[in-house]
């Protein structure tokens, strides 16, 4: 499918459209979004792993001397290590509790530069299909872009970070390929072809009755970001009879977003449900439906 048949030039603008159903769209990416952290920010270029120090130290140890920036102790690479990547894996190592993993993944991305070896580290973690930790798995997924954006434009490794999130893609029956697509789709805000690839790839995992629900939730929502009206089959449809309700209700949503005049009688036999979330979902899309049916043409 080429990427013009993904998107409609009588659409308003992604942020209008995204502003307009932010109580639900907030609602529907809960799940794919729960652990989702701030975003890094600083340059690029090579740092050691840091990690809080102990509330007993007053000042810095003999020999070592204090970070640059930030509240963050040093920590020196594992002596024993071969590699930076390797470095950055005993760093974050599987024995610790996910909770204490994704501080220290937070502790790391928040240095002022970004630790040598971690993007590698990233990486291989990101590819293990079969990783014992698809939580773990998925969080390092989250971060990818993060990584991508703090090294520099010539680095071989943002090509190789895009080639993972591609991958990803296929994997449509577990929930990580949502968050693959989330990180594709974050990329494309820097990247026209990027972002055309992301809608394409949007509909064809909402239409996809094989893939995870909660990666049918995300990929409806960043469908109806960018106007690809190619998903308003598979909403129709989910809308109905989603396998779960953040499904039913990212359906609902999408068509409020994109819908045409023949779906405001679905929607409004949809509004008589005896479920409050999606009454309230239903009244809201048909309420952004009206506005966009009544409003002239976006202007290409």
């Amino acid at each position: 499918m080429p990427a013009s048949s993904a998107t409609s030039p009588n659409h308003r603008p992604r942020r209008l459209l995204v502003g307009a159903g932010i109580v639900v769209t907030a609602l529907v990416l809960l799940v794919a979004l729960a652990t989702r952290r701030q975003r890094c920010d600083g340059r690029n270029g090579a740092s050691k792993f840091t990690q809080e120090p102990s509330r007993e130290t007053v000042g810095p140890k003999p020999g070592r001397s204090r970070p640059p920036d930030g509240p963050l102790g040093d920590r020196p690479l594992p002596e024993n290590s071969d590699t930076a990547r390797d470095a950055a894996l005993a760093f974050l190592p599987p024995s610790l509790p996910l909770a204490e993993r994704s501080d220290r993944l937070d502790q790391a991305l928040r240095q002022p530069t970004l630790p040598e070896g971690f993007a590698e580290a990233l990486l291989s973690i990101a590819r293990d299909r079969a990783a014992p930790d698809a939580d773990w798995r998925d969080y390092c997924v989250q971060v990818l872009p993060d990584c991508h954006n703090r090294l520099p434009p010539d680095n071989p490794l943002r090509t190789e970070i895009v080639a993972v999130l591609r991958d990803i893609l296929d994997e449509s029956a577990n929930a990580v390929a949502g968050t693959a697509l989330l990180g594709l789709d974050r990329l494309g805000e820097a990247d026209n072809a990027l972002a055309a690839e992301s809608a394409i790839a949007a509909v064809r995992l909402a239409s996809n009755d094989a893939a995870h629900p909660s990666a049918r939730v995300t990929a409806l929502r960043v469908a109806a970001s960018h106007g690809a009206v190619d998903a308003l089959p598979a909403a129709r449809v989910l809308a109905q009879v989603g396998e779960t309700p953040l499904l039913r209700l990212a359906a609902i949503a999408t068509l409020g977003d994109l819908g045409d005049a023949s779906d405001r009688e679905l929607l409004l036999s949809l509004s008589i449900s005896s479920d409050k979330r999606s009454r309230s979902a239903t009244a809201s899309a048909v309420e952004r439906l009206d506005h966009r049916l009544s409003s002239p043409p976006a202007t290409p």
